[in-house]
């Protein structure tokens, strides 16, 4: 897809997919929520290990690389990756079109999905012949009536957690308390983690707990692109209990025979490394949320003086959901790309009702630090008004 074949298509028909094809065109490309740093200069160790795997890998099976790859996974998620069969797929997206057609194959015609979050969720739903029930975040995570009468609307949940644009976490007594309910009520749940290693999340074993408990129906997707920048080399795992894993093994195995040895040997080298720097410490920050860190900090600072204008949201992921008081976002994202800088309107995130974002923004925060310095003062100079680039 070029820059001409997205104008041809109305800009509110545009989807975040077509917001990101053009920020890959873009210099300054803070759209795509997948991490883009220099990770070579940080693990140069691990990466010349990588070089040479070409051969090395032809005389292992892929089992062998399963197996390697999945604990290390583990390891630096703090979950039980193993407790059934896992079915590895090469990109988050290909997990959640197995979960949608898991779900049509079973006659599931309602489902319950998080909002705001990303469009291709509902999308792909949506194209599966399912229809959706809007869960307003706050109402989701709350305990009041309300949220028990939108539950019974729902045949399954869908819920993305921490969840992307707004950075939301829920607590181990929250997601806890949902899953037992879930299981009380014969609603399938399932969970998209694709952020995790951005929060505590590892603090506890969110996949061991749900194997625990009775008629629990699950589906859980963990995702190492938000985390690793390998070239788009990333892989998507869907676990689930066990009375699901025949169905998704199936469908999955339609698809796909596997996932490339190389990718999951050059993400275990990388993985493994990242757990031995960081993973000590009770409140550890990985390479990459350091970064988004460092890089949160840097947006807060540059905008600091225009909280009239805009406001950023605060939270440990790797995306800043910003808040334009007077702009429509989608307006200015398209002013942004005209200056070289490629970021995300909040409208199709808001799946249910796009006007809700039509003055949020998301920035990801993923990437070279030394290159996000232009981010605030491309900011700061549209959101002032000043058209000149040299002002």
């Amino acid at each position: 897809m070029n820059d001409d074949k997205i104008r041809s298509t109305p800009q509110e028909n545009w989807t975040l997919t077509d917001w990101e094809w053009l920020g890959l065109r873009k210099p300054v490309n803070v759209a795509d929520g997948h991490a883009h740093f220099d990770l070579a200069t940080r693990f140069p160790a691990e990466f010349a290990r990588i070089a040479q795997m070409t051969h090395q890998l032809e005389l292992l099976d892929q089992s062998t690389s399963e197996r390697k790859f999945l604990e290390a996974m583990s390891s630096i998620s703090g979950q039980s990756l193993a407790a059934a069969p896992v079915q590895l797929h090469y990109s988050s997206s290909v997990s959640i079109e197995m979960v949608a057609k898991m779900l049509s194959e079973l006659g599931i015609a309602r489902v319950g999905l998080v909002t705001p979050t990303f469009d291709n969720i509902p999308l792909l739903f949506r194209r599966a012949g399912i229809t959706l029930v809007p869960l307003q975040e706050q109402i989701l995570w709350s305990h009041g009536p309300e949220r028990r009468d939108l539950l019974r609307q729902c045949e399954a949940l869908f819920v993305v957690t921490p969840n992307n644009p707004s950075g939301y976490c829920p607590t181990e007594e929250q997601l806890g308390q949902l899953m037992i309910e879930c299981g009380q009520d014969g609603r399938l749940l399932v969970c998209d983690f694709s952020f995790r290693l951005y929060t505590s999340l590892h603090h506890w074993d969110q996949h061991a707990h749900a194997h625990r408990i009775p008629g629990l129906r699950f589906v859980f997707l963990e995702d190492t692109g938000k985390v690793y920048p390998l070239s788009e080399l990333k892989v998507g795992l869907t676990c689930a209990s066990a009375d699901l894993v025949p169905l998704l093994t199936s469908l999955s195995n339609e698809l796909l025979l596997n996932v490339s040895p190389f990718t999951l040997a050059a993400l275990t080298e990388v993985m493994s490394a990242d757990l031995t720097r960081h993973g000590s410490a009770p409140q550890r920050r990985l390479t990459a949320a350091q970064i988004a860190d460092r890089n949160r900090a840097t947006l807060m600072k540059g905008l600091s003086d225009l909280s009239e204008v805009v406001s950023v949201r605060e939270s440990g992921l790797s995306v800043a959901w910003l808040t334009l008081r007077d702009q429509n976002a989608s307006t200015m994202c398209e002013l942004w790309a005209s200056f070289g800088l490629a970021a995300l309107p909040g409208a199709p995130f808001h799946w249910d009702n796009p006007a809700a974002g039509a003055h949020h923004a998301r920035i990801a925060l993923a990437r070279e630090p030394d290159d996000f310095q232009q981010v605030p003062a491309l900011l700061r100079m549209t959101l002032t008004g000043a058209t000149d680039a040299t002002t």
